[in-house]
């Protein structure tokens, strides 16, 4: 038992990484939205030299509802931001389908600030963000609401409006473990700038407690949010023709399961049958159980869709899920052997940290591999991601080479890892 706790206590600790911060290096900036793509960014809400990004979030988080000085239940905060915290939204007695009102929607301005680099957190935020020294903390705007509530049906014509300007293209992010609302909007933000994407994105975000501590309830509510992932995509509007996701961690205990639970279900003609690539970056999820899950969507509601699993060996927390479970999960890297059309690639290479668990977002190559999936569809061995070389079953990014420090002789290569047997 004492064993048990403390490695429970490990894969707390290193799972934190899902929060970490990194600079890895510059990005160009997005283009700026045109005001027929984006209404609220006309004008640019944010403060100078900061691009705003627009995020449409879908949540069955509950949401937070105070009593006003006025005695009436106030859903905003004196900022006229939505707020949501880490418990599940509340179920009807005796009726437990997915159902829009379990579900909030809404969008939200976040700010990116002009010296944001990958990796870099701090320089993105809710609201405004003002000048080269913005950070993270303090007021998130001077009054322009960061996060707003929609209808259904104000948010469907929203998608609809922004997926025709953005050629039809939907990118939804499913964020991970110890996430806040607050900070799965900021991660979407982040991609949706770091990949140049022009379409809208949308942040689906299930009731994470956003605490190193809860691991195991974060398990549990990850289940829960996979019938309100699956209304979610019934609901994109015919524009939303081509649908990619991207899911990282302990996300994607909801994205499997939503592929498990539906794929014996016709594909409808909504955002379902429009999959076109889902990103499984280290996903906590066994690996016996996401073949299973992976299969039974590929050849069931989802024939479309292709999938890429992103894993890494040097990924600490995995290992420490791997060392609590007592079984090999997906993104650990130890046990890699997803036959196409799963494409399974090995960030081992990458060296990100402390901790190596957010490589999706902090490191310029895999960002750049995961934008040649979804803008150009390009396979493994196409030309537009030349950084990757084939090792048995599973490709991989190539070793950094270590530049040599002037005056000193050229530095060791690192260690090369064994190859991994295609099973």
């Amino acid at each position: 038992m004492i064993g048990r706790t403390a490695s429970l206590a490990l894969a707390v600790l290193l799972v934190s990484g899902c929060a970490q911060k990194k600079i890895a290096g510059p990005l160009p900036p997005l283009p700026a939205p045109q005001a027929s793509y984006a209404p609220e960014l006309a004008g640019n809400p944010c403060l100078p030299d900061a691009a705003p990004v627009l995020i449409n979030y879908a949540t069955d988080r509950e949401q937070v509802i105070k009593t006003g000085k006025n005695g009436k239940p106030q859903l905003t905060d004196k900022l006229g931001n939505a707020r949501f915290s880490g418990k599940r939204a509340f179920v009807q007695e005796a009726d437990f389908r997915p159902r829009n009102d379990r579900i909030s929607f809404g969008h939200a301005v976040v700010c990116v600030g002009p010296d944001h680099q990958s990796g870099d957190d701090k320089t993105v935020k809710l609201g405004l963000v003002g000048g080269p020294s913005a950070r993270i903390d303090g007021p998130w705007s001077d009054g322009t609401p960061g996060a707003t509530s929609d209808t259904s049906a104000e948010w469907i014509n929203r998608l609809s409006a922004q997926s025709s300007a953005g050629g039809g293209r939907v990118l939804i992010y499913v964020h991970g473990y110890n996430n806040t609302f607050e900070e799965a909007l900021l991660r979407a933000a982040r991609l949706k700038h770091d990949l140049g994407f022009t379409g809208p994105v949308i942040a689906f975000s299930w009731p994470s407690a956003g605490k190193s501590t809860a691991f195991l309830t974060d398990i549990s509510n990850a289940h829960f949010g996979e019938a309100h992932l699956y209304k979610v995509l019934t609901l994109l509007p015919a524009e939303s023709k081509n649908v990619a996701i991207i899911a990282h961690s302990l996300g994607n205990q909801v994205v499997s399961t939503m592929f498990a639970a539906t794929s014996a279900k016709a594909a409808p003609a909504s955002g379902l049958g429009r999959i076109t690539e889902v990103i499984m970056a280290a996903p906590a999820v066994d690996n016996d159980y996401l073949r299973i899950s992976l299969g039974r969507a590929m050849t069931g509601n989802y024939p479309t869709a292709r999938f890429t699993v992103y894993a890494s060996r040097r990924d600490r927390a995995m290992a420490a899920v791997r060392s609590y479970s007592g079984s090999s999960n997906a993104g650990d890297g130890s046990d890699l052997f997803f036959l196409p059309p799963i494409q399974t690639i090995d960030t081992s290479a990458i060296r990100n940290g402390l901790i190596g668990h957010s490589y999706f977002v902090d490191s310029p190559a895999v960002l750049a591999d995961i934008k040649a999936i979804i803008d150009k569809h390009a396979s493994p061995d196409s030309q537009a991601r030349g950084l990757l070389v084939k090792e048995a079953c599973v490709w991989t990014f190539p070793e950094p080479v270590i530049p040599a420090k002037p005056g000193k002789p050229q530095a060791a290569p690192p260690p090369v890892l064994p190859p991994i047997p295609c099973k």
